[in-house]
């Protein structure tokens, strides 16, 4: 989904209604410096190949704030047999196999939780 709000213009949002959200895992990282875990990156291993995502820190532009969440689309794929998280700070953490459709919180150093909504 995404929402746009223009300065003197109004504001829309854009459903993505066709998708199939147990395609992927996602994952919300929490980091002991910095806490929204600016540069940690994670790896995973597909049937397709190894992913790699990093999480961003603020882009610069004006009142835009990027997700913090990284997503890792599977595919075809069930789930994913292994998930590392290396944190800004070196360590490494091994989130495990991860079932298609996941949104868990990841905090440094704990083991991952389900996302309560």
């Amino acid at each position: 989904d995404l929402y746009i709000a223009e300065d003197d213009g109004p504001a829309r949002v854009f459903r993505n209604v066709g998708a199939d959200a147990r395609k992927g895992v996602v994952l919300r990282l929490v980091g002991r410096a910095p806490k929204d875990a600016t540069g940690a990156r994670v790896t995973a291993e597909t049937s397709a190949g190894p992913l790699l995502r990093e999480v961003q820190g603020p882009q610069g532009h004006y009142n835009v704030q990027p997700s913090r969440a990284v997503y890792l689309g599977l595919g075809g794929d069930r789930c994913v047999p292994g998930v590392t998280v290396r944190w800004p700070d070196g360590e490494s953490q091994v989130v495990g196999d991860l079932s298609a459709g996941a949104d868990l919180i990841v905090e440094q150093g704990m083991a991952a939780r389900p996302r309560m909504e």
